[in-house]
């Protein structure tokens, strides 16, 4: 959970937040506030506030739940979840992989925004239940009412990244995932592109900032999906490859013992390459991460050596070369950002890295053109 607080598990499940969603929950704190000081104006300042600071965190708990469903279904299925991070426009879990049928992908997607409407009701119920006797609860529980119940309907709404099954919905229909993912980026685009023209709309006619957030959305909205869109091109064009045509092989090979700075000044790293082998004993036992060395300043490179800095590979995932590329791509996925080895009967023929295989997928214009004229 790269620029995030951890916060521990849940159910097993990694939690994190996004520091962006600090600012986040002292904005959700000041709006609710202001309601709150709008509709009650007979409650002190330590009741509205007290109000607004544990409606804010209940909501923040609700989103937890609502991912938490999309990640407790993916595991029931057999799908890796690496995480939940809750950030600035809300939260997000983080699957590992795709799903491997429509089914599948439609109830990871609609069980989330089913617990929100589930969630809304048990609110509502507790805010009529409430309001003769307990105001505070009444009040915070009718909050929060709305907003879950506004949260699972905007979240069925359908196209990347939203939840409203669009993409299985297609997949289904016409057993083409790439077609599919089109259809449902594209959809995401045009809500994200809605979004952003009402909030800007709103803003305009009501002379007030809060409608920007809208716009916010939209724009966080149309992001993702081309993320999704780039992601999904990237498994269309691995989709018939195995570990053997994505393969990193004819690495360099260096001792244990040598220095970081002695492999410097070699000529033994090919151009290009991300890792280096290190051997022991003239057999290989580690790989080099070569963007390790930057973190080394050279003033310390005599005082290591490059087996200390190496991955052992005993802790390293292996394929062998008939492995279907997506099946690498999803156990690079898991153990992020460590390689997997394709070894053939005990023989290492290279590695596959993530960098490596968005080396492959997407060259640089000046790597396109040199294998266009190889």
């Amino acid at each position: 959970m790269g620029g995030s607080l951890r916060l521990g598990r849940v159910l097993g499940i990694p939690l994190g937040v996004s520091y962006s969603w600090f600012l986040v929950l002292a904005l959700v704190v000041l709006v609710l506030d202001s309601h709150l000081g709008s509709r009650y104006p007979f409650w002190g300042d330590a009741q509205r506030w007290a109000t607004a600071t544990v409606v804010a965190l209940l909501f923040f708990a609700c989103i937890v739940a609502h991912e938490m469903a999309h990640s407790l279904v993916a595991i029931a299925r057999g799908i890796p979840v690496k995480g939940i991070t809750l950030f600035i426009f809300g939260g997000v879990s983080q699957i590992a992989r795709e799903a491997n049928s429509p089914r599948v992908e439609l109830t990871i997607a609609i069980v989330g925004p089913l617990l929100s409407l589930l969630l809304g009701a048990v609110f509502l119920g507790l805010a009529f239940v409430t309001q003769d006797t307990v105001a505070t609860v009444s009040a915070g529980a009718l909050i929060l009412a709305y907003a879950n119940i506004g949260l699972g309907i905007f979240n069925l709404v359908p196209g990347f990244p939203l939840d409203g099954g669009l993409r299985a919905a297609v997949w289904r229909l016409t057993g083409d995932p790439w077609k599919a993912t089109l259809v449902a980026v594209t959809a995401g685009r045009v809500a994200g592109l809605l979004l952003i023209l009402g909030g800007l709309a709103l803003t305009a006619t009501t002379g007030t900032v809060w409608p920007l957030w809208l716009a916010l959305v939209g724009w966080f909205l149309m992001q993702t999906a081309s993320s999704s869109l780039r992601q999904a091109r990237a498994h269309e064009r691995l989709r018939n490859l195995r570990a053997h045509d994505v393969v990193e092989s004819g690495l360099a090979t260096v001792p244990e013992s040598m220095h970081p700075g002695e492999l410097m000044e070699s000529d033994v790293l090919p151009k290009g390459h991300l890792y280096c082998l290190v051997s022991r004993d003239g057999e290989p036992s580690g790989l080099l991460p070569l963007m390790q060395l930057r973190k080394i300043r050279g003033a310390r490179w005599d005082e290591v050596t490059v087996g200390e800095l190496m991955l052992p590979l005993e802790g390293l995932a292996r394929v062998a070369p008939s492995t279907e590329a997506l099946e690498v791509l999803d156990l690079l996925n898991e153990r992020s950002p460590n390689p997997v080895l394709v070894d053939h009967q005990g023989m290492l023929l290279g590695i596959v890295s993530k960098d490596g295989l968005t080396r492959l997928v997407f060259p640089s214009p000046r790597e396109a053109r040199r294998k266009a004229t190889t």
